[in-house]
């Protein structure tokens, strides 16, 4: 295989097995945005209607309600998300299974695609250096690529990859 083509395909796998994290990530966001939203609810602005400056109460602003719609909204995205997550840990779930049970690469592959893990930390759990995990990752990725199962699941995937970057998604 052509070195550049295979790095292409690498490329396309790594992308594939790194939907979970980017799922997570995208969930974090949402929900960082759903604290920011619930404690601007929390805090009403406070009116002062009296000529002398003083605040007579507090009430809930046009832009509160505005604030209400926009977390129902998100916490539908939130939901979305997590059902997101799901499918995306499964689909690496399954090209993973293409790997042999107890390799290193597996082990690997997963550390880091699953649990989402820092090359440090890998590096601590399996105790090897950074070089050596990454042979092994990449050793990992190439047996992947001799599955003609996941060359199909990774070519439905690059074209809907194009198909999204197309319609500037």
């Amino acid at each position: 295989m052509a070195p550049q083509k295979l790095d292409t395909e690498r490329y396309i796998l790594k992308r594939y097995l790194s939907q979970y994290y980017r799922a997570k990530q995208r969930q974090r966001i949402l929900e960082a945005r759903l604290r920011e939203i619930r404690a601007e609810l929390q805090h009403p602005s406070i009116s002062s209607s009296s000529g002398n400056g003083l605040p007579t109460g507090s009430h809930i602003s046009s832009g509160a309600a505005a604030l209400i719609l926009r977390e129902a909204e998100i916490e539908d995205r939130i939901q979305r998300q997590k059902e997101t997550e799901a499918t995306a840990i499964l689909n690496i779930m399954d090209i993973l299974d293409f790997l042999p049970p107890d390799s290193m690469e597996k082990n690997i592959l997963e550390l880091r695609h699953i649990d989402c893990m820092s090359w440090n930390a890998i590096t601590r759990v399996v105790h090897l250096t950074r070089s050596p995990c990454n042979e092994y990752y990449t050793k990992g990725l190439d047996k992947l690529l001799t599955f003609k199962r996941v060359r199909v699941i990774l070519a439905d995937f690059e074209t809907r990859i194009n198909r999204a970057e197309t319609d500037g998604y």
